[in-house]
């Protein structure tokens, strides 16, 4: 569910999530990590709901993250399980940290599966899975990255329900196979570069989301409006002549597009 730039303003892209507790009985939990307190109540396979910004409501060996879906009767079909929403409860929790890559696994007691990211990530991504820390804010993702993670790439149909970035810098090595260096250009972040998935169109070529191949981004073009894959550039990689690196304002190393 990590996206790139088109995805991050499309938001449909995501899976839509809903807290356990926006319906749940009285709060059990303190709230944690700047989220709201927990709550009573029950999700898949008698699951204790929770809020996955208050991780430690959950017993040892477990975190709060997506656990069920919304019943069929609110709108839920079957094959449309990608768009529906899901409500969050104690699952079995694993060890790998914010950034690793990560896989999930079928279990019936959770029809949302269960993967192996630590206490408050979760393993995110339609294709490819990267362990991501929930937040509501930046400050949540302060002792990433060096500073340089950035609380965005929202859920849809929560307020304030974000993941934190894994930030890198254009041609490192720092993110994980199949994912590269994008920059984060939604609302709440616009100086910085992220891992984002990556696809196989060649620069040049049209583009849906995050199909573009490594190094480059997918992009409006000016005047038809089209999606159009364009190689990434900054102060260190710069683009082959005729074109120039028309700069992204604020993005660090003086970072922008080819054109």
């Amino acid at each position: 569910m990590t996206r790139s730039l088109v995805c991050l303003l499309a938001l449909g892209c995501l899976p839509s999530y809903q807290r356990a507790d926006a319906d749940a009985g009285p709060g059990v939990g303190a709230g944690g990590q700047g989220g709201s307190g927990g709550a009573g109540g029950a999700g898949a396979g008698g699951a204790t709901a929770c809020d996955p910004l208050s991780p430690m409501v959950c017993p040892d060996g477990q975190k709060c993250d997506a656990t069920d879906y919304t019943p069929a009767s609110m709108g839920c079909p079957a094959d449309l399980a990608m768009q529906c929403r899901v409500v969050f409860g104690c699952k079995p929790a694993g060890a790998l940290p914010h950034g690793a890559r990560c896989t999930s696994a079928d279990d019936p007691r959770f029809p949302w599966g269960v993967d192996d990211c630590a206490v408050g990530t979760s393993c995110v991504s339609l294709d490819r899975g990267v362990c991501l820390r929930y937040c509501e804010s930046s400050a949540q993702c302060a002792d990433l990255g060096g500073g340089r993670s950035r609380c965005t790439l929202s859920y849809s149909g929560i307020d304030n329900l974000q993941t934190c970035t894994v930030p890198c810098s254009l041609g490192d090595a720092t993110c994980p196979i199949g994912f590269d260096c994008k920059p984060i250009l939604d609302d709440t972040a616009t100086d910085e570069w992220h891992c984002a998935e990556t696809g196989l169109v060649a620069a040049g070529q049209r583009c849906e989301l995050d199909d573009c191949a490594a190094g480059s981004e997918c992009f409006a073009d000016v005047g038809s409006g089209d999606l159009v894959c364009r190689q990434l550039c900054d102060a260190t990689h710069p683009c082959v002549a005729p074109a120039t690196c028309r700069l992204i304002a604020g993005l660090r190393d003086q970072g922008g597009y080819c054109r």
